[in-house]
């Protein structure tokens, strides 16, 4: 695996679709589950594990006061 490839994982957008359909306390679960699960599928490096997870934080974040879902 290349050093970007894992840095182009789309956790970002898939915490903050599970925050738009369900809600932000089951994207930030899911959000630390799939950091974990693509930190130790890297290699186990912690850089991966904490740039997916405050990217995918961020996402939610960003989402938490959308209201519409047009």
């Amino acid at each position: 695996m290349s050093f970007l490839s894992s840095y182009l994982i789309p956790l970002a957008s898939i915490s903050m679709l599970i925050a738009i359909l369900l809600n932000e306390q089951i994207a930030i679960i899911t959000t630390v589950f799939l950091a974990a699960l693509i930190g130790i599928i890297t290699g186990e490096q912690l850089g991966t594990f904490l740039y997916s997870l405050c990217g995918g934080i961020v996402g939610v974040y960003s989402v938490m006061k959308v209201r519409r879902r047009s």
